[in-house]
């Protein structure tokens, strides 16, 4: 198999991987749910693509998704957080000043959770490796 030809899990294009971890892949979510769960994502159970999909509760006016699955020895993960567009878009057909301030809320939710979800995988990584 060339390098171009790596198997990819079916709608797990462009996600990362972790070579190896495919193994762990129950011990490393049930690690990464606890560390969600303390920074109040609270993940729930969700249909779709991979073993593991999460849906976040990352606040007013934003959204986010993860999806875990392991493929041979390789785990994936695909993280999705951005604004909620049908409630940007109600602030917008509530006002101008209404539709900026749900943008600005909806922006500011969606980094704070970006940046507690990076911190939750680093965590449930060290936790694996049995660093914590």
């Amino acid at each position: 198999m060339t390098p171009s030809e790596v198997s990819v899990p079916e709608g797990f294009e462009g996600a990362v991987e972790y070579p190896g971890w495919g193994p762990y892949i129950d011990q490393f979510a049930g690690f990464l749910k606890d560390e969600l769960m303390k920074a109040g994502l609270a993940p729930i159970e969700t249909s779709g693509p991979g073993k593991y999909n999460w849906k976040l509760s990352t606040g007013a006016f934003s959204k986010g998704k993860i999806n875990l699955t392991a493929h041979g020895e390789s785990l994936y993960y695909r993280i999705d957080i951005g604004r909620d567009g049908a409630m940007i878009c109600l602030g917008f057909l509530l006002g101008l000043i209404p539709g900026i301030i749900f943008l600005v809320i909806g922006g500011q939710n969606a980094d704070r959770a970006k940046a507690q979800v990076r911190a939750a995988f680093e965590t449930a990584e060290r936790r694996v490796r049995g660093l914590e």
